[in-house]
């Protein structure tokens, strides 16, 4: 019963979770439509913030309670499941994914937040003061970004302004949507963790690969529901976006009320992969128009290395 019962759920929270996230997407879509707002803007902020609130929980608490493995563990391991898993199934979904020179620049900034977390790695432990460093520029970066938020060809602005019922659905949609994302994550990730302790499994192992898998959740198949919907801007912001947030938000705020400190495992490890990966990515956003099955097969490769990796630690 104890496998029985977890399974089920199991089964039961990804059928739930597909469904809410196919809801979340959609809307998310026709409201950037409705407010003249570009896809990659309603990626980078709205649903990257939105989808992040699983791991900035599970990070938080547990950098309360100095669980540092399980903290960074999984921010780090969220934020290499979004990219290897995020990028990597959602482009065997199409043929391929188109970029811009936008996608470029916030790949640029995901890469520098990453090398900035490093730094303060070999430093050894965050401050407050780091941690309200961290703050000032992952707010700064929200504002550079939000400058661009519209959407310059689109002429619907105008006339769904007056459409506020239409409006008001969308917004009532999402929230629906992410409710229902948030709450068979929830039921994936306690099936998952009771299925794994059966078999007994490190912290920083549960950490950074089943809960890091677990509430990444949102964010991959939000990415996954997006690309096959065709809306390509809001599946590349919200992996990016989202590994924003779970770097310099959730370790900013956790520095407000603890020192954060970086145990050997995960600068050796996770931090280093995360760099790589985030290295990769942009070379491969960079070196061409458009993403392919090829190099989503590559990020999945990549994935594969880094689970046999920390396995054997």
């Amino acid at each position: 019963m104890e496998k029985i019962v977890p399974s089920i759920l199991l089964v039961i929270g990804m059928i739930i979770l597909i469904k809410s996230a196919d809801v979340f997407v959609n809307s998310s879509a026709r409201l950037s439509r409705l407010l003249g707002l570009t896809e990659i803007y309603v990626g980078l902020v709205i649903v990257s913030i939105a989808t992040s609130f699983p791991e900035f929980s599970v990070s938080f608490l547990s950098a309360l309670e100095h669980e540092m493995d399980i903290s960074l563990g999984n921010v780090f391991g969220t934020t290499i499941a979004n990219i290897c898993l995020g990028f990597g199934l959602a482009l065997l979904v199409k043929k391929s994914i188109p970029t811009d020179k936008y996608t470029i620049y916030n790949t640029i900034f995901m890469l520098f937040s990453a090398i900035l977390c490093i730094a303060y790695a070999f430093k050894g432990q965050t401050s407050k003061i780091d941690g309200i460093i961290l703050l000032t520029i992952f707010f700064i970066y929200l504002y550079f970004i939000s400058k661009n938020r519209q959407d310059q060809t689109s002429n619907e602005i105008s006339q769904n302004k007056a459409n506020k019922q239409l409006l008001l659905k969308s917004v009532l949609e999402m929230l629906v949507g992410l409710v229902g994302i948030f709450i068979s994550a929830k039921i994936v990730i306690w099936s998952v963790i009771n299925i794994a302790t059966v078999f007994g499994v490190s912290k920083h192992l549960i950490s950074a690969t089943i809960i890091a898998v677990g509430t990444s959740i949102p964010e991959i198949v939000t990415s996954i529901i997006a690309t096959y919907r065709r809306f390509y801007g809001i599946s590349l912001g919200t992996i990016i976006g989202s590994n924003i947030v779970d770097t310099l938000f959730i370790i900013g705020f956790s520095s407000l009320f603890v020192p954060v400190y970086f145990t050997s495992l995960v600068l050796s490890l996770d931090v280093q992969f995360y760099i790589i990966i985030s290295v990769v990515l942009l070379i491969m956003i960079y070196t061409g128009k458009n993403l392919s099955k090829r190099e989503g097969i590559f990020l999945l490769c990549m994935y594969i290395i880094y689970l046999y990796t920390i396995i054997q630690y």
